[in-house]
Order: C-alpha cells, then structure tokens, then sequence
C-alpha cells in the first residue's frame, strides 16, 4: 500500500500486519504495483518520480525524476519488460 505519510507498505494479509516499509518518497504515495514476478515493487508520488524496489533486498533499485508534476498511476506489463 502507499499513502500520504510518504511510504510504500507490504502487508502480510494472513497475519494482518506490515512486513517491510519503504521510506524513499518525499510526497505523498499515489499508486503502487508488484513486477510480475513478484520480486520488486513499483511506486509513484507526488514527488514527480517513481521508485521501483528489490523487496528481497529491501533495497532501492530504481529512481526515475523525469516528470514535473505529481505521477498518479503506475503498471507494469504483464511480461514484466514494460
């Protein structure tokens, strides 16, 4: 999940609670997405960007800057290439 207090949240839905958090927007969270293979997690914010984070790792893996206003929604190709 993501929200306004800047964070992207994965849910363990059987024990209903947070298993990891990620820290890394400065705006508030607008969408988020898994890749296909279930390995990364996507985000975008109000801060113009979108991250994209090895959930395995709990590690940042991408950083894209390239829009100058808010980006509101996120996807990801089925085949994971796009």
């Amino acid at each position: 999940s993501g929200g306004d207090d800047k964070t992207v949240r994965l849910w363990d839905a059987n024990q209903r609670s947070c298993i990891r958090t990620f820290y890394d927007h400065t705006g508030p969270v607008n969408d988020v997405t898994f890749h296909p293979d279930g390995l990364c997690v996507a985000a975008c914010s109000s801060d113009n960007t979108i991250k994209i984070w090895d959930i395995r790792m709990n590690q940042l893996l991408q950083h894209y800057a390239a829009h100058q206003d808010a980006v509101n929604s996120i996807s990801i190709h089925p085949s994971g290439d796009y």
